[in-house]
């Protein structure tokens, strides 16, 4: 994604990260339930949310860890030092800038702003590259598991 598209074209691009999710969950639920015996589906289901709870914290925080990562050495490498400033200008700069999003939006238009969020669009790209690739391996360990076929009753 870059800025400056339609916002329809944003919403078409996140959404078969939505619909995965919504068919994922309530499939997972019914495997685990289908999966499980009678007497063990309460502790299948509390492990269920637990794991889910579990990702979802750590997903967070690994994208986090992306993003900030990316984000640093994006502004150093795309942030320019003004001619009448030095380079503890710059790092003062960036320090300001990665602390706050609204640090972004108070700085007056021109290069240093737009270099400001060309980094951040770098950063967000690289998040979401790498959530890609670790989605790609889940679904990749995912494909070779065999469910149990449900019996029919009678």
């Amino acid at each position: 994604m870059s800025r400056g598209w339609p916002v329809w074209v944003y919403i078409l691009c996140l959404t078969p990260a939505a619909l995965g999710q919504g068919f994922q969950f309530p499939g997972t639920f019914i495997a685990v339930l289908a999966a499980s015996a009678h007497r063990e589906q309460a502790v299948v289901t509390s492990t269920l949310q637990l794991w889910r709870a579990l990702g979802s914290v750590l997903g967070v925080a690994c994208s986090s860890l992306v993003f900030q990562n990316a984000l640093l050495g994006y502004l150093f490498k795309f942030v320019a030092v003004p001619p009448e400033k030095d380079e503890a200008w710059k790092r003062e700069f960036i320090e300001k800038v990665r602390s706050s999003i609204e640090a972004v939006a108070k700085l007056p238009e021109g290069p240093a702003k737009d270099q400001v969020i060309v980094s951040y669009e770098a950063a967000c790209r690289a998040t979401f590259l790498i959530c890609l690739a670790v989605a790609f391996v889940s679904m990749l360990l995912i494909l070779p598991i065999k469910l149990p076929r449900l019996g029919s009753r009678k």
